[in-house]
């Protein structure tokens, strides 16, 4: 394996020389550097592996990145089953943005599909569409939290990280909305949920403006 890569040449079994010419891209959780020096992995493989590196974090590292990914996957769902377009309330986004997505963006496409699923006839995504074991974990380690709130003082706050990115998606959300449905106030309510005085005091908010009633 060595020379095919070095030489990109092999050897069938009982066979002549052959050429090959190919572009190989390996990717790995794994730390390969710490296995090398435990043993665990080939040092001179590794050196011929690593010609060009990118490194991609965890999902639970970009946060920003999760609103993109669910507005592109939820409207590619919507699209393929001809509804319009699902709102979300601030409660599943909290969920969203505190939850930290140990399968990454598979995991991640994979829970939107199966909440899109639940709340097929309905126009808003809630947590209760989650899957159960999202919501388990979260009322678990909130619980946890709070047993914990008495013994230290808290660590650098996530909330303000939170309503950082809940400004933003939210603002993103209503600009998305407003730009689907023709800035048309009813078409927007019936497909976020909003009533028509909370949807004004966001876009009032967020300095967005409306063209059509």
């Amino acid at each position: 394996f060595l020379r095919v890569i070095e030489e990109r040449t092999f050897r069938p079994v009982g066979g002549r020389e052959m050429k090959s010419d190919f572009r190989m891209i390996a990717a790995t959780n794994r730390n390969l550097e710490d296995m090398v020096r435990a043993g665990e992995f080939r040092e001179d493989l590794l050196f011929r592996l690593r010609t060009i590196t990118i490194e991609a974090p965890p999902l639970r590292e970009r946060r920003e990145d999760l609103w993109d990914l669910m507005m592109h996957h939820v409207a590619m769902l919507c699209q393929r089953q001809d509804i319009p377009l699902k709102g979300f309330s601030p409660e599943f986004l909290e969920v969203i943005a505190s939850y930290d997505w140990p399968g990454n963006v598979r995991q991640f496409f994979h829970t939107l599909e199966r909440a899109f699923a639940v709340a097929f006839r309905e126009p808003t995504f809630y947590p209760k569409h989650l899957p159960p074991e999202i919501r388990v974990k979260l009322a678990k380690t909130g619980l946890e939290k709070g047993a914990d709130a008495g013994m230290r003082a808290p660590a650098a706050s996530p909330v303000v990280a939170f309503q950082e990115f809940r400004k933003t998606a939210e603002r993103e959300y209503l600009r998305q909305l407003m730009d689907s449905c023709g800035s048309n106030i009813k078409d927007a309510c019936r497909i976020s949920g909003l009533s028509r005085s909370h949807l004004y005091e966001l876009l009032k908010k967020h300095e967005l403006s409306v063209t059509s009633e």
